[in-house]
């Protein structure tokens, strides 16, 4: 009996070891999983911060080539005959304003593809998007504004030869950019969506788990370098139900719940349906749907 009470005591010392190890390493997870949140915070912070003085810095060089076609169009309209001094000096100027121009055009690609990269949320991604695509049409807006120059110049006969091909380029580049601006417009409503079991989902590469251990309190997240070449990729516009299989469903990614709804219910679900466009995808562009 004593033998017996003995043991026991050892079991429920070894449990109660057991058990705060466990809390013990729960909590570290906990922590390390925090700070490593708190630091991609902080780094998404600090490169949208340097996107967005990027984009001041082209938004003052938009302004400064205005005011200088403001004040060459007033030279322009003031000339009379050919003066070949003027003409020189227009062209000389237009000449400049086509370079900054060019850099600044330069600087929205390289700014484009930085946010292409960027995982931050569909409400940020939108408004940095937004404010491309503002500065994307106004590069354009001044592109006409030289063309337009030139013609006046043309038209009072003077000598532009310097400018013809400068001209050419930039009716060429400015088509380029309607384009470009069509394009960024249909990737601001870009999504993407996966629907599969457990075993699916890991194999596509979308899914980990995590915390716990194996078959014991373990979590599904996204992956970090989810792989949306698996995934389906749609125009957030124009979906606004994704057909399911009539099981029970669980949503991997973050939605509001009050953005969407389960037809059929939560373990039949038939299809989801997209209540409100901008709340379902401002958290995540990314739909990770885990069916059972």
């Amino acid at each position: 009996m004593k033998k017996i009470f003995t043991l026991a005591i050892i079991v429920a010392n070894i449990c109660l070891l057991v058990s705060c190890t466990t809390k013990k390493e729960q909590e570290l997870r906990e922590q390390h999983l925090k700070d490593s949140f708190n630091s991609l915070v902080t780094a998404q912070k600090n490169e949208i911060a340097t996107m967005l003085a990027q984009m001041k810095d082209i938004d003052n060089s938009l302004n400064d080539i205005a005011s200088q076609y403001t004040e060459l169009q007033t030279i322009t309209n003031k000339m009379e005959g050919n003066d070949e001094t003027l003409s020189r000096s227009i062209v000389a100027k237009i000449n400049a304003m086509a370079d900054m121009i060019a850099k600044d055009k330069e600087k929205i690609k390289a700014l484009q593809g930085n946010l292409a990269r960027q995982k931050n949320s569909f409400a940020e991604n939108k408004r940095l998007q937004e404010q491309l695509s503002s500065l994307n049409g106004r590069l354009g807006e001044r592109e006409d504004e030289i063309i337009s120059l030139t013609k006046q110049l043309q038209e009072k006969n003077a000598n532009i030869s310097d400018l013809n091909s400068q001209v050419a380029k930039l009716q060429q580049e400015t088509k380029k950019n309607k384009t470009e601006l069509s394009r960024l417009e249909d990737e601001r409503y870009t999504a993407y969506f996966i629907v599969g079991t457990k075993k699916e989902l890991k194999k596509a590469g979308v899914i980990d788990s995590e915390g716990g251990f194996i078959g014991l309190g373990k979590t599904l997240t996204l992956a970090a370098n989810s792989n949306i070449d698996n995934m389906q990729r749609i125009d957030m516009r124009n979906v606004d139900e994704i057909p399911l299989t009539g099981g029970k469903v669980k949503l991997i990614t973050p939605h509001p719940t009050n953005s969407y709804t389960l037809q059929g219910g939560a373990n039949k679900a038939t299809s989801i349906k997209i209540e409100s466009m901008n709340e379902f995808w401002k958290n995540s562009r990314l739909l990770v749907i885990m069916v059972k």
